[in-house]
Formats: structure tokens, sequence, C-alpha cells
């Protein structure tokens, strides 16, 4: 019977990389606070699958950025992709300050980057995905 090996949390070690770089001033959540304070990124799994079912995860994030106003959110979403690109070919470690240990084998664009402003807040959203390699 084959060892199933659990991955890291794709979101929670982006979300890491992110904050750790100072994307929107830190601001980088699974979902939007009660009372938000802008520019702020979103950040989600929202699908993907084991590249190599025992070994290798391939989750799909999607990240959304929020500005004060466009060109805001734009340059903001630009270093969030940068930052996690940034991720590929790196090991991750608690005592670092990650939240977890892992090994980024890749990364690739998912979604391209594109403006999708956000009625309900009133705000200039840019919106992109990528898909990460990683296991322990």
């Amino acid at each position: 019977m084959p060892v199933y090996d659990v991955f890291p949390d794709a979101e929670a070690i982006a979300g890491w990389a992110m904050r750790t770089a100072g994307v929107t001033g830190g601001r980088v959540y699974s979902s939007i606070p009660n009372n938000p304070v802008f520019p702020l990124t979103i950040l989600k799994r929202i699908g993907g699958q084991p590249a190599e079912r025992h070994r290798l995860d391939a989750p799909r994030l999607q990240i959304e950025v929020w500005g004060t106003k466009k060109s805001e959110a734009l340059d903001a979403a630009q270093l969030a992709r940068s930052v996690v690109h940034a991720l590929e070919g790196k090991s991750v470690t608690t005592g670092a300050g990650a939240p977890q240990n892992a090994f980024i084998t890749g990364v690739t664009d998912d979604l391209g980057l594109f403006w999708s402003p956000d009625p309900p807040t009133a705000r200039d959203r840019y919106i992109f995905g990528v898909r990460l390699y990683l296991h322990v």
C-alpha cells in the first residue's frame, strides 16, 4: 500500500512570502476582513491536484489585489506575482519563520493578470492565478 505525504499548505506559504515582502503593507488574507484597510490582498486555493499523487502537490492559487486606485492595485499585483514566482526552487522552513517546511519545485502562471473592479467595495482590483508545485 502506498504511503501518502501530507502536503504543505500552499496558501499559508504564499501568504507568508507576500506578507514578508510587504505586499499591500502585509495585509494578505484568505477573505476580506470585516473592516478592511486598503490596499489588501486575498489569496485562496481554488483547486489543483497532485502532480505526483504520493509526493508532489500542484495547487492552483487565485490572488486578488485591491487598491485605492487602479495603478496602486496593478503595482501591488505585479509585486505579489513576482514574490510568488520567486519561491520557485526554494526551501522554506519554520526555522526561518515560514508556516511550514516545504520545497517549491515550480511556479507557473495559471491565469493572466487582469483588471476586475469590485462593485461591493467600489475598489480597483487585479486578479491572477498561479500553480505551485511543492512537497515536504
